[in-house]
């Protein structure tokens, strides 16, 4: 978008700005980050974080951290089922991070 001109009321100089944009028009995205923002996805996610609060990984080795991201264990992209309860497992941050890497790896 070109940038428009406006008066600062203060100085009363013109200056550039970029015009407002509506937020919803500047959250496009592919049609992956369009899936987490949908109602099924986030009724979901906090469906399996209820249900199992603690990192699934942490707890393996007796830690108790608050998992915060939910993850597919088989990432969609290699064929993964989006919505099966199956295929998630709540994560805390770190451990989400390190799984994500590996993912893209592969």
């Amino acid at each position: 978008m070109p940038t428009q001109k406006r008066v600062d009321r203060r100085t009363h100089s013109a200056k550039s700005v970029q015009p407002v944009v509506n937020v919803n028009e500047s959250r496009g995205g592919n049609a992956e980050t369009q899936f987490y923002r949908q109602k099924r996805w986030r009724d979901l996610r906090a469906s399996v974080l209820r249900a199992e609060p603690f990192c699934r990984e942490c707890s393996t080795t007796g830690k108790q951290t608050i998992a915060t991201m939910v993850d597919h264990i088989t990432p969609v992209k290699q064929g993964g089922e989006k919505y099966d309860v199956k295929n998630l497992q709540p994560l805390c941050y770190h451990h989400h991070a390190i799984k994500s890497a590996k993912d893209k790896q592969s």
